[in-house]
């Protein structure tokens, strides 16, 4: 599952030495598993508490295109994990953000959102063990998926978003995944360096080739174990074709 102690494709990052944390294991399939607890050196050996637990995740609704969704009135059930949220921005930075942190005070259109936190930075999780955008784990990133079938009548089909990117690039960064496939396009670990956002920024994903099929729509991001900014957030996404 991992090796160097580093993620592999079933764990998500291991926990450091004389510190508590969470491990998430998922299987490729059914079946019972073994759990080995192992250390990094004989001066991490000692006492500890290990709790297993088996986690259920919520149903994923599937929605029919077209849709278009601005958070105003409802967050749509989509399926969030991590830092994900969803509201109006009240954002207020606490010690642990980084330097010249640059959050929207309002959404694109009105003031509902989803965010990765609304009133604070993002988590610094020091889950990025990422190369060149290629992800060792998604485990453990913050994930907010949403299921959309597309009409086999259409001949072209969009997934727009509207997008407030505050993340430390390139260490902490996001991208959008088709049925768990990267969109390189839309992956943000490829800038050079960091800057602070000061509009929103309209994205758009072609959907041509899930014309006819439910498709998995993620929005990922991750974040290394230092310096971090306001997050990631999200307005008017919607699903439009002909």
């Amino acid at each position: 599952c991992a090796g160097n102690g580093k993620a592999g494709p079933l764990l998500s990052s291991p926990i450091s030495p004389f510190s508590g944390g969470e491990l998430i294991f998922s299987p490729a399939t059914a079946g019972d598993h073994i759990i080995a607890v192992d250390s990094g050196g004989a001066t991490e050996a000692g006492a500890f508490d290990l709790t297993v637990s088996e986690m259920f995740p919520p149903l994923l609704n599937t929605f029919t295109a077209p849709i278009s969704w601005d958070f105003e009135q409802s967050c749509q059930d989509l399926l969030a994990s991590g830092d994900w949220e969803c509201g109006n921005l009240d954002f207020a930075a606490s010690p642990a953000c980084g330097m010249g942190a640059a959050p929207p005070w309002v959404g694109h259109t009105g003031k509902g959102v989803w965010g990765t936190r609304l009133d604070d930075c993002y988590t610094a999780r020091g889950n990025n063990a990422h190369t060149n955008c290629v992800a060792a784990s998604t485990a453990d990133d913050s994930k907010l998926s949403f299921q959309v079938a597309i009409p086999a009548t259409w001949t072209k089909a969009t997934l727009t978003y509207w997008a407030w990117d505050d993340s430390h690039t390139p260490n902490d960064w996001s991208e959008v995944r088709l049925d768990d496939v990267p969109v390189p396009a839309t992956q943000t670990c490829n800038k050079a360096s960091y800057s602070a956002p000061t509009a929103w920024v309209q994205h758009t994903v072609d959907l041509s080739q899930k014309i006819g099929t439910s498709v998995l729509v993620s929005f990922h991001f991750s974040a290394d174990a230092s310096t971090n900014h306001a997050g990631l957030y999200l307005d008017d996404i919607s699903v439009s074709g002909m």
